[in-house]
């Protein structure tokens, strides 16, 4: 089975004529600018690190690796960064050769690549301590493909396989968050007629070392997109079920009778003999450095922005349940990306800044910042209760926890209100503004993104304003709230700024509950917020009480409510590790 084309031809190209001494974001972005959106999309997908998360649960020290998979994959990355000497086999001499670009930069001397072509590996017997098949990634022919017997025998250590299920009812498109879910004729086809690569759990399991010790699990929802590495010979690490995922009456009867693990689109399989896995080291480890009993490994998810996310709870406490700090309770973020280590300094320095400063956020407590086996992390209390996502359906509890935001937001000046000058516009918006336009991949997008900064400008400058202690990502996820829909702690720091103006962070969260609520699009979101005709009751006070506590005039409420777009795309410019072209439009229409 081949999945979706790479472009190589277009690889090609880009690498003959792109300088040599170019940077990887200036070699990446002109490149995906010049893609279709759905290929652009796949491949921005395909070399997300987190893919790479599964890596933490392996007991083989980091030593020697081999990749076998298309060498774009951020598992590549990810395996260098947590200590893996990573030797890339790929078919495709453009593929190495693009990569090269990323992993010299990402992981230095960590990776070297080899375009060998399908199953004739130059490596002699037990070469490497980690051989690793990746099959989930486009590109790949999975006929051609070199057998796990093959790839057995290169292997002195562990063996790993990320592999697809035959009978698996759903499977990523390649848009963001997107899945098809299969019509019971094409599930049919897919179970009785699989393609080269396909197998259930049981079949994958026959082509490893039956010598060794296989543990398995499951790469949910789907080996190209994945947020949950869930055990499928145990209970933890564990799926998250919320409120929101109860509802759903066949997935809850599904998993209750041990459908899940025959149904779920992909798996990692990882054989290899007995010990200490990494995470196992690392909680002992913790238990040392932080003072108390290390809980068990409950969730480990694979975060959109690029770690693993290791989420501990004392034996046989639902942390869902609790509403005290409890001993053992920790959030461990690994970065697999040298952008994420960045990212987590800043979400540490700025949650210590607001458990000093602003203690009516209730940041998480810090508990060790540092280095592990020579991989840097970080860990914070873990804080018991449902995040505000689980909470959406209800209305009551939206509402709610938007008053109780907008004035919890209030009380964060930084600087207290003055006349906002032409210096403040740019230093705080107009270069951001203006990046974001330069990346933009249509001309129409960049002239919106100008003519509204223009108008902001023209609004802005000379009101008085307060300047503010900025979240910038204050999502439905990081908020924990209680049955009342009150704030009880606010999570993830990574995007905080030390000033900003005022109802930046309650427009964002406002804007992107009723894009949650509704399943619906950014821009219908914006549009239907932005109109005081179709604005909620609640977003219409929170709103109205947060401007009037700050004494901001009505007409400067509208127009950041219009230049909304801004804002959400300056916020992404200052974070992402590169540019995505079409976001933008895609998003918000422009």
């Amino acid at each position: 089975m081949t999945s979706k084309p790479m472009p190589e031809a277009a690889l090609a190209r880009h690498l003959a004529q792109t300088p040599r001494p170019s940077t990887w974001r200036e070699f990446l972005e002109p490149f995906l600018a010049g893609l279709d959106s759905p290929t652009g999309d796949r491949i921005m997908m395909l070399m997300e690190e987190s893919r790479g998360a599964w890596a933490v649960l392996l007991a083989q020290q980091p030593g020697t690796a081999l990749f076998v998979g298309n060498a774009v994959s951020g598992t590549v990355p990810a395996l260098a960064i947590l200590g893996w000497q990573v030797t890339v086999a790929d078919p495709s001499p453009e593929r190495c050769a693009f990569a090269e670009r990323r992993d010299n930069e990402y992981a230095p001397g960590k990776v070297s690549w080899v375009h060998a072509a399908h199953d004739q590996l130059p490596f002699a017997p037990k070469s490497f301590d980690l051989v690793v098949r990746e099959d989930a990634a486009d590109g790949l022919d999975l006929a051609r493909a070199p057998s796990l017997e093959k790839l057995k025998s290169l292997s002195r250590g562990a063996q790993v396989h990320l592999a697809d299920n035959r009978w698996a009812y759903k499977r990523a498109t390649g848009e963001r968050g997107r899945f098809r879910r299969h019509s019971p004729l094409s599930f049919l086809r897919q179970a009785l007629f699989p393609a080269p690569g396909l197998h259930t759990l049981a079949g994958h399991r026959r082509h490893l070392d039956p010598e060794l010790q296989t543990r398995t699990f499951a790469l949910y929802p789907d080996g190209r997109e994945f947020s949950h590495v869930v055990n499928l010979d145990g209970r933890f690490p564990r799926l998250t079920v919320g409120p929101r995922e109860r509802a759903n009456l066949p997935k809850v009867l599904a998993r209750k009778i041990g459908l899940f693990p025959l149904l779920t689109p992909s798996f990692a399989l990882i054989n290899e003999a007995g010990g200490a896995t990494f995470s196992a080291r690392l909680l002992a480890f913790l238990a040392e450095k932080i003072g108390e009993e290390a809980g068990q490994l409950d969730q480990l998810i694979a975060t959109r922005s690029n770690c693993a996310m290791l989420m501990t709870a004392p034996k046989g406490v639902h942390m869902e349940e609790e509403h005290a700090p409890i001993s053992g309770s920790w959030v461990i973020h690994i970065p697999l990306s040298p952008g994420k280590h960045r990212v987590l300094s800043q979400h540490v320095q700025f949650m210590r800044r607001a458990a000093k400063e602003f203690p009516q956020l209730k940041a998480p407590d810090v508990l060790f910042e540092g280095t592990f086996e020579g991989v840097y992390l970080c860990v914070a209390r873990r804080i018991g209760g449902w995040t505000a996502t689980h909470a959406t359906d209800d209305a009551g509890q939206m509402a709610a926890l938007a008053i109780d935001l907008g004035r919890l937001l209030s009380e964060l000046v930084v600087r207290p209100a003055q006349a906002f000058s032409t210096e403040d516009f740019e230093r705080l918006l107009g270069q951001r503004f203006e990046r974001v336009a330069q990346k933009c991949k249509r001309r129409r997008t960049a002239a919106r993104v100008h003519a509204a900064t223009d108008s902001l400008r023209e609004a802005l400058v000379g009101a008085q304003l307060p300047l503010m202690f900025h979240h910038a990502d204050l999502r439905a996820k990081h908020l924990i709230i209680d049955d009342q829909g009150k704030v009880r702690a606010t999570l993830d720091f990574g995007s905080a700024e030390p000033e900003f103006l005022p109802l930046v962070d309650l427009l964002h969260h406002l804007g992107h509950q009723r894009k949650q609520k509704q399943q619906c699009s950014a821009q219908q979101a914006w549009k239907e917020l932005h109109n005081p005709a179709t604005r909620s009751g609640h977003e219409q006070q929170a709103l109205e009480e947060q401007a009037q506590t700050l004494n901001i005039e009505t007409h400067i409420v509208e127009a950041m409510l219009a230049a909304y777009p801004l804002f959400v795309a300056g916020m992404a410019e200052a974070n992402w590790d590169w540019s995505r072209p079409e976001w933008i439009h895609r998003e918000f229409g422009w």
